[in-house]
């Protein structure tokens, strides 16, 4: 087997389908602890390996080296790395500055631009006939019915897939529903910030406040802005699916595990949807879960949401004790990817929003797309769920059998600043006590 900071260390790497060969052996003899980790979007082979390096070695420096425990290491790879959140922004200090948004001149994508990251869309999606769909997508933005064709295009490469992922379309109504100009439009222009967004407020709440604001002066307007914006909404759509799938292909690969070894699962961004949806259908029981800044709704984990009876996506792991330790959740608005982007590429702007009963685009508790990531996990039921603020260089005390929404100002700066010894420390706190 392969080492990582000394630990028995092997790879399982999924198709888009859901397809692997794990390995043999998948952990080494004597092992005790199990440690599962998953990366998100925008990571490949390199990113991920550092992410999962740091992951363990300020796990075992929190407290994991000297407690008696034999731990392997299992990192999984999905092919995730196409989603752009800044895709629809200029560049730092290319701006309208204190003008704005609406201060923004000639801010669309050149015709190359358009056509390079339509050809990157399509050959992640499958498409045969790259040819036609990049002239498909030129004609999308001519408006006058000429962007149906491309919305008809992105709907059947996305729609082939397993039906259980029924959930996930759900939350994209709009987007499978909707006149293809209509579609195309929401994203020529930024989205409206709503009131909350404008007003001040106290720490992360505050910063969000100027990061957005910072975001909207940035955004690219246009034609082909809006044309771009559409294929990366189906990139995120195409991801959030494939997250699901890849779970449910890791569930079986773990059930193999022999019942007496512990198996810890840990997720960031994307990969948080990754081994949630593993946990969720697997028949063996996780001794502890841990989420850092998840990229998936903040009532994925909830039930009675909205005041109806629907239960999140994820709700089986909390409704069948899937999980017999801790679940660990960071959250924190320092993160704009999933405090932000995550709400806007769960929701469309304008009159789009309107006419498919959506929320304005907040990404705070009150959205119903808001991210796990940025509120933590919210609609639980009485007494299953209890939060914590994270103390730098301390390893938070976590009880077992709850869900612990652990305020996440003080040690994550942003969404992907999951690399530090704080971070360790809150997976050390999820399995120190199973």
């Amino acid at each position: 087997m392969d080492q990582i900071v000394g630990l028995p260390y092997c790879e399982i790497e999924f198709s888009k389908s859901g397809a692997c060969h794990p390995p043999v052996p998948l952990f080494a003899n004597g092992t005790t602890d199990l440690l599962v980790i998953s990366h998100g979007w925008k990571n490949n082979e390199l990113h991920a390996r550092a992410l999962y390096e740091s992951i363990v070695r300020h796990m075992l420096n929190a407290g994991g080296a000297a407690s008696g425990r034999v731990f392997s290491v299992v990192g999984v790879r999905w092919p995730s790395f196409l989603f752009k959140p800044d895709l629809s922004l200029l560049p730092d200090g290319d701006g309208a500055g204190d003008g704005g948004a609406a201060g923004l001149g000639d801010t669309d994508f050149s015709r190359q631009e358009l056509k390079e990251y339509a050809a990157e869309v399509g050959a992640e999606l499958g498409i045969a006939d790259l040819d036609a769909f990049l002239e498909t997508t030129e004609h999308a933005r001519n408006g006058g019915g000429d962007a149906q064709d491309l919305v008809d295009a992105l709907r059947a490469a996305t729609l082939q897939r397993d039906p259980r992922d029924q959930d996930v379309a759900d939350d994209h109504t709009a987007l499978f529903e909707a006149p293809g100009d209509a579609l195309v439009d929401a994203f020529k222009a930024p989205p409206q910030a709503p009131a909350p967004m404008m007003g001040g407020g106290a720490g992360a709440a505050a910063g969000f406040t100027e990061s957005v604001a910072d975001l909207l002066s940035r955004w690219r307007t246009g034609a082909r802005a809006g044309v771009a914006g559409l294929l990366n909404q189906f990139t995120y759509y195409e991801m959030k699916a494939r997250a699901g799938i890849v779970g449910r292909a890791l569930a079986p690969v773990l059930d193999a595990v022999p019942a007496g070894l512990r198996i810890h699962l840990v997720g960031h961004s994307f990969g948080a949807r990754v081994v949630s949806a593993a946990a969720a259908v697997m028949t063996r029981p996780v001794a502890s879960l841990t989420l850092l800044q998840g990229a998936y709704s903040h009532n994925g984990l909830g039930l009675n949401i909205g005041g109806t009876a629907t239960a999140g996506a994820f709700r089986a792991i909390i409704d069948t004790h899937r999980v017999t330790g801790p679940i660990a959740v960071t959250h924190t608005h320092n993160d704009t990817a999933v405090g932000f982007y995550y709400a806007l590429a769960s929701t469309l702007s304008g009159d789009v929003a309107a006419a498919y009963g959506l929320t304005n685009i907040v990404g705070g508790p009150n959205d119903l797309h808001g991210g796990i990531g940025a509120n933590g996990a919210l609609a639980m039921g009485p007494g299953e769920a209890i939060g914590l603020p994270a103390q730098p260089g301390q390893v938070p005390s976590l009880t077992l059998g709850k869900v612990t929404n652990i305020q996440a100002d003080q040690i994550i700066a942003h969404h992907n600043d999951v690399q530090g010894p704080d971070v360790g420390r809150v997976v050390w706190g999820a399995i120190k006590v199973t």
